[in-house]
């Protein structure tokens, strides 16, 4: 059916750079499109008076319901978060689920391969993850690097390399924040079916069903919880890194169906 509205607009924007300067983009632009569509998750006070939107939610979450009222503030059909995806596209991230390896059968029980740089809070974070697991945590054999360079690791390896030799071959993924609480290797881990251990972050309420994996408040009990996992609780272990695969893989379904959604809208499909 032929579009009758007077803009049409996907407004796709990634805020870490603005992040790193403690700079937010003013809500009213978001009033200039039909629909936006962001990276990050922000709560409502920093969104203004437009309600945020995890895109998967409308099809298979409980998350708002897609906009009808025009009087409701912000795009006609609503300003949606985006979950992270991969920081580089590689045909081993789209493998089925049926596929992954079994946790119990990969020979490194943990690892974190990042960057060393970014803002105070991913430092402090990185250097606590470092630090425990090279002492108080010693006897789960983490193995930590920290690289000079973003999306690389010391060795400079390729990114080949680093999913089929490191991520792929973990039982656990470290997931230490970044600039921002998400991290592109979140949705690395849970692609290959690699366990992410992390802190409590106020994103992981609003995703359509919560992300299996080790959570805890702080470190020293993500800690705690993987030395469980990785002994006695080996089995858990594994049905978490089935799920997690799953899971990443229906995000992507919720995520397609809710853009069918919010297109038919714009358009009047």
């Amino acid at each position: 059916k032929k579009h009758t509205n007077a803009s049409v607009g996907m407004f796709l924007m990634s805020d870490e750079e603005l992040l790193r300067h403690n700079r937010l983009v003013d809500a009213n632009l978001y009033t200039s499109f039909d629909y936006v569509l962001r990276n990050y998750y922000f709560n409502a006070n920093q969104m203004g008076d437009i309600p945020l939107r995890f895109l998967g939610n409308a099809t298979c979450g409980t998350s708002l319901p897609l906009p009808s009222n025009p009087s409701i503030p912000g795009p006609r059909w609503g300003l949606h978060w985006v979950f992270l995806q991969p920081h580089e596209w590689h045909v081993l991230l789209d493998r089925p689920h049926q596929s992954i390896e079994p946790a119990r059968m990969r020979p490194k029980n943990c690892s974190f391969v990042g960057w060393m740089g970014g803002n105070r809070y991913s430092k402090e974070d990185r250097a606590q993850v470092r630090k425990l697991s090279h002492k108080k945590f010693q006897d789960l054999n983490c193995d930590v690097a920290l690289s000079n360079g973003f999306g690389k690791n010391k060795f400079n390896h390729s990114k080949l390399w680093y999913l089929n030799n490191d991520l792929a071959q973990s039982k656990i993924g470290l997931n230490p924040r970044g600039v921002h609480p998400e991290c592109h290797r979140l949705p690395e881990m849970l692609s290959l079916g690699t366990v992410p251990a992390m802190t409590k972050q106020d994103y992981m309420q609003y995703t359509f069903q919560p992300i299996p994996g080790i959570v805890a408040n702080d470190w020293m009990e993500v800690f705690a919880k993987m030395r469980y996992y990785l002994g006695s609780g080996i089995d858990e272990l594994s049905g978490l890194s089935y799920r997690a695969a799953i899971w990443m893989k229906k995000l992507e379904a919720c995520m397609k169906s809710d853009m069918d959604l919010i297109l038919r809208g714009v358009f009047g499909a």
